[in-house]
């Protein structure tokens, strides 16, 4: 159907900081029943570590788990409820101002995960396996910033145009 009004839709996007990411495995059942509450423990403590050289521009890092083997694909969204496997995949998702930030802080997240206690577990403890090399830098990432549409009355008003005879 036809609008009545002549629009044209504007989006941007800004650079979000740069990706670095790793990828691993879980197979251990007493992390698999409580893998939300592990993770967010894992989160807090990350959190409150103190990455000394990066100062308060650590403070701007966004830090996302995302599990492959339940829900990995609509996380939160998903509408199918299922009972977990006996394993899943982890992607540690670290995005920084820089790309070296990133690469940097990775280790210091999966390795604090690799050790972080589980309440029932005793003794020592390797909570993930990796089956590529540790961290992979994925390089920018953006996001959107501007998402409008513009009336207009003339299609050709936003441009600047000039005519020459040749």
């Amino acid at each position: 159907m036809a609008s009545e009004k002549y629009t044209v839709r504007i989006e941007g996007a800004a650079l979000a900081g740069y990706r670095s990411i790793v990828v691993a495995g879980i197979r251990d059942p007493l992390i698999l029943r409580q893998l939300d509450n592990f993770l967010s423990r894992l989160r807090a403590v990350v959190r409150t570590q103190d990455y000394g050289k990066f100062g308060n521009k650590s403070r701007r890092l966004h830090l996302s788990f995302r599990v492959y083997g339940r829900n990995g694909s609509l996380g939160q969204l998903e509408p199918v409820s299922q009972v977990e496997g006996h394993e899943v995949g982890l992607i540690i998702d670290v995005v920084a101002s820089s790309q070296s930030m990133a690469a940097d802080i990775l280790p210091l997240v999966w390795h604090t995960g690799l050790h972080h206690p589980i309440p029932e577990q005793e003794g020592l403890i390797s909570n993930f396996s990796f089956p590529f090399r540790r961290g992979i830098d994925v390089g920018p990432v953006y996001r959107f910033c501007a998402n409008h549409l513009w009336q207009l009355r003339d299609p050709c008003q936003p441009f600047r145009m000039n005519i020459e005879d040749l």
